[in-house]
């Protein structure tokens, strides 16, 4: 997608595409609770966040706006705008940002009840680029990328400093939400965790759970021991331990032991693998791996992926970046400013009797004295546009309604023009580099699109895209109900 379609028509518009992410991470009074999906709610978007404009109809309407057009599947919950190319999405969201999807309370471990917390965080490495300043390949398209690795990180945090990590344990485990499924620690240790996986399943006494070709019963409960049947086979085991058995794993995590044998019933954990420990730096998913450090009281995720080139894995705008099937985030357009093309070229021009080398300057023009659509920079550094036959100097000679100012030495914006009235060459200058051998398209700093600088250059004819206001992006934020 080409920044000179994003700009492409009259009229600003606030946001144009949505782009998504959310997470959850709280305790359940009931260690039985399952997460439960619920529908998406129409007035979610208004009733959570002050959305820009585009994202106000309900969240399932398509919106029509031609390059950005975007179907929202996901409740936008947050909204990171207002930053420009070159700026940065640094900002830590909490429960406060992501109602429902972060959590600020308490956690219950072993009879006492502890402060807790989840945090999104968004490094000062989530750059909006552009190709002037990063990878020339963005042409004329800004790119969200990320500078450098853990630019996203997503931690569960214990604020407390009477909690002690190390008393996790099988005896004594700790139960979190992460990402909306029940996470069961039983193990910390510095730089690593021991978590349960599998299907953590409720059996009572007689019930029965099928896995592949296997057959789990669950036939009654003594003190802290569970008797299990296993494809016909008796077993019997204690509460935090793991019965094998020809390809599967059973975890007895609690059982209730009750006179009435109808009553009786244990959790259990049953999977190819019911225990795990993992370490920070190992991976969680594709692209997201552990972020691990009890000491400092938090584990997490974190998105261990860089990219800064257009050929890696960078959000251009209408892209999104899915984690776990629960959170989404992406790149969109916050403002969709008017834009003016100009044309700038070397010629000469007698002006009042004198032949001057002249830069002839073409597209909608602003002076103190009027309107142009043509204005003719001298080497003297003055302005002149024709009046009823002649030329008359102008002053304040002014990009549309951009407020850009062409300086007497063809400054505007973030760029300077070098004429060479020998060669017949147009130089520009961006930062104060000339891009005379650069091919592609150049977006710079301010948003002004300089079309094809090499053979532009040769030509002695420079055209740019001038937008009215500096474009601005945002990071749109959505969670899955």
């Amino acid at each position: 997608m080409n920044l000179k379609n994003i700009f492409k028509g009259v009229g600003a518009v606030s946001i144009v595409g949505a782009l998504l992410l959310g997470t959850c991470a709280c305790t359940s009074d009931n260690a039985n609770d399952e997460p439960v999906a619920t529908p998406i709610v129409d007035d979610v978007v208004n009733d959570t966040v002050d959305v820009p404009t585009g994202l106000n109809e309900t969240v399932n309407e398509t919106l029509t706006e031609e390059v950005l057009e975007y179907t929202p599947t996901w409740n936008a919950l947050n909204v990171l705008d207002e930053v420009k190319l070159g700026g940065n999405f640094e900002k830590t969201l909490d429960d406060d940002d992501l109602e429902g999807f972060l959590f600020d309370g308490k956690v219950s471990f072993d009879g006492e009840t502890y402060k807790a917390k989840t945090e999104m965080d968004f490094s000062k490495d989530l750059i909006v680029a552009n190709s002037g300043d990063f990878d020339s390949d963005f042409e004329s398209e800004p790119a969200l990328i990320f500078k450098h690795s853990g630019a996203i990180t997503y931690k569960f945090m214990i604020d407390d400093d009477d909690f002690d990590w190390s008393d996790i344990s099988t005896e004594d485990s700790l139960e979190v939400e992460f990402f909306g499924n029940e996470l069961e620690l039983v193990g910390a240790d510095n730089a690593e965790i021991t978590i349960l996986k599998g299907e953590k399943v409720s059996l009572y006494s007689g019930e029965e759970y099928v896995i592949g070709n296997h057959t789990v019963k669950f036939l009654k409960a003594s003190t802290d021991v569970a008797l299990l049947e296993v494809d016909g086979e008796a077993y019997s085991k204690d509460v935090g331990e793991t019965l094998f058995k020809d390809g599967i794993q059973v975890y007895v995590d609690s059982v209730f032991d009750e006179q009435n044998p109808i009553y009786e019933n244990a959790i259990l954990y049953i999977g190819e693998k019911v225990k795990e420990t993992v370490e920070d730096g190992d991976t969680y998913i594709e692209g997201w791996e552990w972020t691990i450090d009890t000491t400092e009281g938090y584990f997490g995720i974190s998105y261990e992926v860089r990219a800064d080139e257009a050929d890696e894995e960078v959000l251009f705008v209408g892209d999104e970046l899915v984690l776990a099937d629960y959170f989404k985030f992406g790149f969109a357009l916050d403002n969709k400013p008017d834009t003016f093309n100009y044309e700038f070229e070397i010629d000469s021009e007698e002006i009042n009797g004198s032949v001057e080398n002249v830069v002839v300057i073409s597209g909608e023009l602003e002076t103190s004295e009027d309107d142009y659509t043509e204005v003719l920079w001298t080497t003297t550094g003055k302005f002149f546009a024709k009046e009823d036959g002649n030329y008359v100097e102008v002053t304040n000679v002014e990009l549309g309604d951009s407020e850009l100012e062409l300086s007497s030495a063809l400054e505007f914006g973030d760029l300077q023009l070098i004429p060479d009235f020998v060669l017949g060459n147009l130089d520009t200058l961006y930062g104060g580099n000339s891009l005379r051998n650069v091919e592609e398209d150049v977006l710079t700093a301010k948003g002004i699109v300089v079309e094809s600088p090499e053979d532009s250059y040769e030509d002695g004819e420079i055209k740019v895209i001038v937008p009215e206001d500096e474009p601005e992006f945002a990071l749109i934020v959505s969670g899955l109900y």
